[in-house]
């Protein structure tokens, strides 16, 4: 078992790859990060996704991508990292 702290503030949502080897988080801080699961590392981090709280997220079946929903009203799609660092 993983544990770390990247977030700056509340993590308000997180969603599993079908796969389950990363998991996507939002936060009210603004961010998205993608973590790999096997190793506890962030391997993707989008600093100031949304201009307001990122609310929710989720992978798209494949794993290929996932979107990040915020109080800005705005919906973002991303190419997933699966390797490397950030």
């Amino acid at each position: 078992m993983h544990s770390a702290v990247f977030h700056c503030s509340w993590v308000l949502g997180a969603a599993f790859s079908a796969d389950g080897s990363h998991v996507v988080t939002c936060s009210s801080d603004q961010t998205v990060r993608n973590w790999d699961l096997t190793t506890g590392a962030s391997v993707q981090t989008l600093a100031d996704s949304h201009s307001d709280q990122a609310w929710g997220v989720a992978f798209d079946p494949s794993g290929g991508r996932f979107c990040s929903v915020g109080d800005d009203r705005a919906i973002r799609v991303f190419e997933a990292t699966v390797a490397g660092g950030e």
